[in-house]
């Protein structure tokens, strides 16, 4: 879809005798757009990622120990 509206921009500054303002502004827009697309993709992979920790931590929980400390005192 943005590779069609992209062409389509391009095509009616590329008729108009584009200068070098039309190419920046265009870069600039195109920047504003996709930064906060990147920090949400961002947040949506740390919670994730913090999801997956925790439920290996439950998983831990469950297990049994395998070496037990006994506490001998003599009197």
């Amino acid at each position: 879809m943005w590779c069609v509206k992209c062409y389509d921009i391009f095509n009616q500054v590329s008729a108009l005798y584009p200068q070098l303002g039309d190419f920046i502004l265009f870069g600039t827009y195109i920047i504003q757009l996709y930064t906060p697309l990147n920090w949400f993709g961002t947040y949506y992979r740390i919670i994730q990622k913090s999801f997956i920790d925790m439920e290996s931590m439950f998983k831990l929980f469950t297990e049994e120990e395998e070496v037990i400390l006994i506490l001998v005192v003599d009197d």
